[in-house]
């Protein structure tokens, strides 16, 4: 492993001697401990909720974005991810398996009776996730309200008793040189207050510095503090003074280290004092930049100098935060700076480009200019009132990406910092990084590995399948079709008890069915035990106090203007019945058919019907090579050709491929079949192995059903055992939108709900359009997504009312 120094990110070099001729051995080992800690995958999961605050029977609709944390890249390992939603004491009121594609998944929670008036964690992670910092993971406080027993949305004003912090850039405070003091005021609950200004007294009353904190109570002043002299901060707020001593711990000898950025420069200053450089005489001191990926690293001396300079092109170096460490000889952590470089962030932005009114129907048309349409996209839409009290996330998909995991604390408004980015945002970011202190990762792990990694990626459940009962010294079972995949058959070899069947996507009521083969035309119901991976979705704990969506203090609002009074009658009903769609009915009627039958079902779906005119054309579209004249029908696997014999005089021509069954009896003249229409047709089976036939079929063979035929009645015969499964994937529901009496008022505009659109497609003209009901009042879109590429959109656009 080599040692990495890139050279050409530097731009400045003032009073360092570098070793190029010779890499130091402690040098080798802070970046090769580093380049193998970090060279694992990891994952960083965001859930876009469409609000943050609910009316008990409203839905919680969600799209879940999985990156690769180092890459920043959408995970193509997972395929597995838990969602739970939790109580204040972290017991899991309801959870969900969600089944993960290119790093995007998309589903929804029910507000039901389980739920009362209060706080809720919502939590995502992966089993792979588990075996890294909680961090990575997704929690997120949300606020649940019941009409039933709240008149009033009602926040309670609370008397403000400042809680003051005093952090020294680099992590300390040293005698004798100018040091940088971030300041972070927040409330009782835990919220930056805005609007502070502070001056910095000695024991003799001379004010020494000043500052002012911005909207999220975050500051900073300078000083060079003196040994035998007491500093006091004196605060004002709202008419009030406060007083609050600066009880830092003053160091005799030390390092700090100290940042500016300006001009997309980053100017580092690490420095010491005069007591200190005759401890530091002859000694090498190493100065790492790293992003959580790669590291840079460079020896230096002080060489009888109190500060060492450097300026680096931030636009040489990737994007995200930037951790600079600075360590001694003997390989130990002395000071740390985290800054953030806004340069090469791949972030795309939105704007409406067309709102048009169709009917009782807005359609609105937004366009990006920065997403690569071609690659996979997924964007997810909140629509709400502009007015909306109830969208109030800290984190958006990059702040989540870039910030989250990098750094130990939580983070208010974290999105704030990546949204219409200004250089006041930019010096707002700086301060946050600033107060931060040092970074999420721990040089202890790093040098001292002792990683164990239990929890393995998942992609779907495996099945253990135990032999109960062995009547045969080498059995075969059939995995009958599920899901639209091929059945699967299993030889068992003598001494073997079991078999293991992996990544099946079991959704809801879904079971799994499985035979015993007698012989090629007879099956029995298989006698297994079966255990399934996972069979239980996992505990996971916060191991830290999780932020509440920050409240309007002493608002309140009646709760007049409820979904009508079906608010929670028939909660039940409605997610069984309206919000069962027609792919929902498709796999129902798949799984009811497969069950005894050798090959794999297709059937024929309403959108198939639209889509395909004849059989053939339907054939083709499963992969089929199908050849259709107004003499026959010849089908054949994919990637083998259809042959027919010439024909002779009085002889009909013969056909090879696979065997053709109409309702279950066999058609040697397939003439029947041109161009026979799809609307006539309900499933199709194919097998590609014969299996199950009773006369020879190499080809396998393609059994098409009309529509009101009684071919299936044999479907109920004992042939086959059914398994349940105690976890399956959740199936994915329509969102459901509340009916209010009213969509003008301040119930309404406050906490209403207006649409919701989890898995929207970038077209190749940069465009994304979605039809919602005309609104009353103007609205706004929180716009989540990513490309396959990583760029990302996190943006917030206006609509006006027409």
């Amino acid at each position: 492993m080599r040692m990495i120094i890139r050279k050409t990110i530097l731009i400045h070099l003032s009073l360092f001697i570098l070793f190029q001729l010779q890499v130091p051995a402690q040098a080798e080992f802070i970046t090769d401990s580093f380049e193998d800690y970090n060279a694992i995958a990891e994952e960083v999961i965001h859930l876009h909720l469409n609000k943050s605050t609910y009316i008990k029977g409203e839905s919680i609709g969600f799209t879940a974005y999985v990156l690769d944390k180092h890459e920043k890249l959408p995970a193509l390992m997972t395929k597995n991810l838990y969602v739970s939603i939790e109580d204040k004491d972290e017991n899991p009121i309801t959870q969900k398996l969600i089944e993960v594609n290119n790093g995007v998944a998309h589903n929804s929670f029910m507000i039901d009776e389980e739920f009362n008036s209060g706080s809720y964690l919502v939590k995502a992670y992966t089993n792979w996730s588990r075996n890294f910092s909680p961090r990575n993971q997704f929690t997120a406080k949300i606020e649940i309200i019941d009409p039933k027993t709240d008149e009033y949305i009602s926040y309670e004003t609370i008397e403000e008793e400042l809680d003051v912090q005093f952090l020294p850039e680099s992590g300390h405070l040293l005698m004798g040189t100018l040091n940088k003091i971030g300041v972070i005021i927040k409330d009782q609950k835990g919220y930056g207050v805005a609007g502070v200004s502070g001056e910095v007294v000695d024991d003799e009353q001379n004010t020494v510095s000043s500052f002012t904190v911005n909207d999220l109570g975050i500051g900073s002043f300078v000083i060079t503090p003196e040994a035998d002299r007491r500093y006091t901060v004196q605060l004002s707020y709202r008419l009030k003074e406060y007083r609050k001593p600066l009880d830092l711990q003053k160091e005799h000898t030390g390092i700090v280290l100290s940042t500016t950025n300006k001009n997309d420069e980053l100017y580092i200053a690490i420095k010491t004092n005069q007591n200190s450089l005759k401890q530091f005489q002859g000694q090498v001191f190493y100065l790492s930049l790293h992003n959580g990926n790669e590291m840079e690293l460079l020896p230096f001396s002080f060489n009888n100098k109190t500060t060492v300079n450097q300026i680096i092109d931030l636009k040489s170096l990737p994007p995200g935060v930037q951790t600079i460490t600075v360590f001694n000889h003997q390989k130990k952590p002395l000071a740390e700076r985290l800054v953030f470089n806004y340069n090469g962030l791949k972030k795309a932005t939105m704007a409406l480009a067309k709102q048009e009114v169709q009917g009782n129907s807005m359609q609105i048309t937004l366009h990006t200019a920065q997403l690569n349409s071609k690659d996979f996209n997924n964007l997810s839409v909140s629509v709400l009132p502009q007015q909306t009290k109830s969208y109030r996330h800290h984190h958006n998909l990059l702040s989540k990406v870039y910030l989250q995991p990098y750094i130990k604390g939580t983070v208010e408004r974290a999105g704030h910092y990546f949204t219409a980015v200004t250089p006041e945002k930019k010096f707002d970011m700086d301060l946050l990084l600033l107060t931060q202190g040092w970074s999420s990762y721990s040089w202890n792990d790093i040098f001292n590995p002792n990683r164990s990694l239990p929890h393995a990626f998942e992609q779907g459940i495996s099945i253990k399948a135990n032999i109960n009962n062995r009547k045969r010294s080498k059995p075969s079972f059939l995995l009958h079709s599920m899901n639209n995949a091929e059945p699967v058959i299993v030889d068992i070899e003598e001494g073997m008890n079991s078999f293991t069947i992996e990544d099946l996507f079991l959704k809801e009521k879904d079971s799994i069915y499985i035979s015993e083969i007698v012989s090629k035309q007879k099956i029995v119901p298989a006698q297994l035990f079966l255990q399934s991976f996972p069979s239980g979705v996992p505990r996971v704990k916060v191991p830290s106090t999780v932020l509440a969506p920050k409240p309007d203090y002493g608002y309140t609002a009646p709760l007049d203007n409820v979904m009508y009074s079906e608010l929670l009658d028939g909660v039940q009903q409605l997610d069984e019945v309206v919000l069962t769609t027609e792919l929902d009915r498709v796999r129902a009627r798949t799984q009811e058919l497969s069950k005894n039958r050798f090959g794999r079902v297709k059937v024929v779906s309403q959108t198939d019907r639209y889509a395909y005119l004849t059989i053939e054309q339907y054939l083709q579209s499963l992969g089929l090579v199908v050849e259709s004249t107004p003499d026959g029908m010849s089908i054949n696997r994919p990637g083998r050709g259809v042959y027919r014999s010439p024909a002779s005089a009085g002889a009909q021509r013969m056909v090879t491929g696979m065997a053709i069954f109409f309702n279950d009896v066999q058609l040697f003249d397939t003439s029947y079949l041109y161009n026979l229409p799809l609307n006539e047709i309900e499933f199709v089976e194919v097998n590609t192995t014969g299996m199950g036939m009773g006369f020879r079929a190499p080809d396998g063979y393609v059994k098409i059903y009309s529509l009101n035929t009684s071919a299936w009645a044999n479907v109920e015969r004992e042939t086959v055992k059914a398994f349940g499964m105690p976890l399956s994937f959740s199936e994915t529901k329509d969102f459901y939108i509340p009916k209010y009496q009213y969509r003008n008022d301040d119930f309404y505009k406050g906490f209403g709900t207006v649409a919701w659109e989890p898995n929207l497609k970038v077209s190749e003209q940069g465009k994304v359009s979605l039809s919602i009901e005309q609104p009353l009042v103007p609205l706004t879109l929180f716009v989540e997504g990513i490309s396959g590429d990583g760029t990302i959109i996190s943006d917030q656009i206006s609509v006006n009312t027409p």
